[in-house]
């Protein structure tokens, strides 16, 4: 194992030299040349490390989803043995609060509802409820699981074939790709407000540089966030309100195409500020 590590470090470190060769020939000007090498080596290193963070955080992610669906699959047997009377209420309960750790705050607030029940009717009532709310979470879980050993034949199921397809062979290159993509732009951005701000001729192009660069840079953050969590983890509460808020926020840096003016600027700051409160509690489902 460690020699095929090895081996393939050795064969980056080739392919690295000889796409650098292939650059300085390319591009015969020393000056142009270097600088294009030194943002093809930082691409390349972020590149790297994106996708080895992505990865090692997809392989806790799956853990975690297999350690769930271990706990949830007990925790619903307890409530199934009760059900069918062949245990009583409080022990299924103490059984299934030693599983409520790795509960969902919905499932976590029904739980704590259940147990609260003293009537023998409504506790089998409410067991019948929660055991259809555990069912349900074990099928999402099982949905999220990447498991290489579950085959499918059925025509229907194409559809969740192609989408583990893309979820397990394409996602871990394109999404480190795009945040690549997306921290080389801020940082180029960064480069440019600091010249600017430099080279800005009186306070008030200062303050507007300022501004402008807080906005830009809070909006890119948030736009971040909502296609990481919203989109690719599928957290985005689908409601028309959502849907308005998001395309005013995508649309709203237009605006600076017409001014610049600081005040704009700062109504534009404040907006964005707004927003990502609302987002917090309207726009991501809780997890």
């Amino acid at each position: 194992m460690k020699i095929n590590k090895y081996n393939q470090k050795i064969l980056q470190v080739v392919y690295m030299n000889y796409f650098l060769e292939f650059i300085k020939n390319f591009i015969p000007t020393a000056g142009l040349s270097t600088v294009v090498i030194v943002i093809v080596v930082l691409l390349f290193w972020m590149y790297k490390e994106l996708r080895a963070n992505y990865l090692e955080s997809k392989k806790v992610d799956q853990q975690r989803i297999e350690k769930a669906i271990d706990i949830y699959t007990e925790a619903e047997i307890e409530v199934y043995k009760f059900v069918h009377r062949k245990t009583d209420f409080y022990y299924a309960v103490e059984k299934v609060s030693k599983a409520s750790v790795l509960f969902s705050n919905r499932l976590v607030e029904k739980f704590n509802t259940l147990r609260e029940e003293d009537n023998q009717m409504d506790q089998r009532a409410a067991m019948i409820n929660f055991q259809k709310e555990l069912q349900k979470e074990i099928v999402l879980l099982k949905n999220e699981q990447h498991n290489p050993l579950i085959t499918t034949d059925s025509s229907r199921d194409l559809m969740l074939s192609i989408e583990n397809f893309v979820k397990t062979k394409i996602a871990p290159f394109i999404i480190p790709l795009f945040h690549t993509y997306l921290n080389f732009m801020l940082l180029i951005l960064a480069l440019y407000f600091i010249l600017s701000l430099i080279s800005a001729s009186t306070v008030i192009e200062g303050i507007e540089i300022f501004l402008l660069s807080l906005d830009i840079y809070i909006y890119f953050i948030i736009l971040c966030a909502i296609i990481s969590e919203g989109f690719i983890k599928k957290r985005f509460d689908r409601t028309i309100y959502n849907w308005i808020a998001f395309i005013i926020f995508v649309l709203t840096p237009l605006v600076l195409l017409i001014t610049k003016a600081w005040y704009v600027v700062l109504v534009i700051f404040l907006l964005f500020a707004f927003y990502i409160g609302y987002v917090n509690k309207k726009t991501l489902k809780k997890s």
